[in-house]
């Protein structure tokens, strides 16, 4: 929380100057880069903030409305996280959800994929989690929705572990005749960003056999590793900033 509100104050100040509307005759490229760059930010940093939640909801409102003049693709997914990370209204999930129903765009459809896990109720995150592997979802496209769930929060991230390992041979069949790549996607969404060597440990345990060792996923045998190999530098990472003194740093731009 305090790293969260550091990071939203350092957004703040830059996003308010370069703004939410394209302006073609300043922008030019780097311009338009920083907006969307700011954008992102303010969904992952800033979506409690009063003036941020008011413009995602204006550009939501807009877009369920079939109006997107000034909602770009890149805008899209930040735009939709931050309405349901300050929504307390269980519609505003359902409507985006809907909304799939008359959008045929592959691409389009994986934006809204990928904002569905930022609700705030775990019950509708686990709603999403059940239903990317309902088979509603194309095969190509179901990791989508469980990435969405894991990046929302660490809750949403332990919630998202906790369901692969439950629903591992249901997934497992699901893509037992398709690319190794469509698991191995499944992996990454579902661990990738614990940051603990304990975590790093379960993982690595529960992709093995108890009995023999041996690999259960031999053909994303080295996903699996790369993954655990991951957990295993966050932590490193994470300890460094725990040790170092970041309390004068915190204050300071409070």
């Amino acid at each position: 929380a305090s790293f969260s509100s550091f990071a939203s104050r350092l957004v703040a100040p830059a996003a308010a100057k370069v703004g939410w509307k394209e302006d073609s005759a300043k922008d030019g490229h780097l311009g338009k880069l920083l907006r969307s760059c700011l954008v992102r930010l303010q969904g992952s940093f800033s979506a409690e903030l009063p003036e941020v939640a008011a413009k995602a909801r204006e550009l939501f409102e807009a877009f369920l409305a079939g109006d997107e003049t000034d909602l770009p693709s890149d805008f899209k997914v930040p735009v939709f996280k931050i309405v349901l990370k300050s929504s307390e209204d269980p519609r505003d999930f359902e409507r985006l959800k809907a909304k799939l129903a008359s959008i045929e765009a592959n691409a389009e459809r994986k934006m809204i994929y990928l904002s569905l896990g930022a609700a705030k109720d775990l019950k509708l995150k686990r709603q999403v989690l059940d239903w990317a592997v309902s088979g509603d979802i194309k095969l190509q496209d179901f990791f989508y929705p469980m990435s969405g769930v894991s990046s929302s929060s660490p809750a949403g991230l332990d919630l998202t572990w906790a369901f692969f390992q439950e629903k591992f041979e249901h997934i497992r069949g699901m893509v037992a005749k398709a690319s190794a790549s469509l698991m191995d996607a499944a992996i990454v969404y579902s661990a990738a960003g614990f940051a603990t060597n304990e975590k790093a440990d379960e993982v690595e345990a529960f992709f093995k056999d108890p009995s023999t060792g041996v690999p259960k996923l031999p053909q994303s045998n080295r996903k699996v590793t790369q993954t655990v190999e991951g957990i295993r530098t966050n932590a490193k990472f994470l300890e460094r900033i725990l040790a170092a003194d970041l309390g004068a740093l915190l204050q300071g731009a409070q």
